[in-house]
């Protein structure tokens, strides 16, 4: 009967594993096309601890530079079409800090991402307990929803 137990519970564990969140499977790196590996490092030579995954026609990518979480979208021709990377509260911009505390002055943020898309950067805005909890912001500090919320 012990034994039974232990077969059901390690059949559980190893399918709630493979219940993964994400939508794209992982790509060993040898299975990467050259052009994407190429922009990759080309942009982010000092990438550590990288793991792709094939989402469609694009590769997506996470990574760590300076201890300092980021990922990346690049389309199967090697074309960079976006990343972010985690910041603090202390980094954000002097207008954009500004701004979400003027627009949400009760709310606690969770999570800060610098979103860089179509030569821009944008902040993206995780709040604790909050529906909906985030929310994007330009350079200038404006809320947008023009820009997709990159989760």
């Amino acid at each position: 009967m012990k034994n039974l137990m232990m077969m059901l519970l390690a059949s559980m564990a190893m399918v709630f594993m493979s219940c993964d969140s994400d939508d794209g499977d992982d790509v060993k790196p040898q299975e990467v096309p050259e052009e994407v590996k190429t922009t990759f490092n080309n942009e982010f030579p000092k990438a550590a601890k990288v793991e792709w995954e094939a989402l469609a026609s694009i590769y997506e990518v996470e990574f760590e530079i300076d201890a300092v979480d980021y990922e990346a979208q690049l389309s199967s021709d090697g074309i960079l079409i976006r990343y972010k990377y985690e910041i603090t509260v202390n980094q954000l911009p002097e207008q954009v800090g500004r701004a979400i505390n003027e627009s949400y002055p009760d709310k606690i943020i969770d999570d800060l991402d610098v979103l860089v898309q179509g030569g821009a950067n944008y902040y993206m805005v995780d709040f604790e307990n909050s529906t909906p909890d985030h929310f994007v912001f330009d350079e200038a500090g404006k809320e947008t929803d023009s820009v997709e919320y990159w989760d």
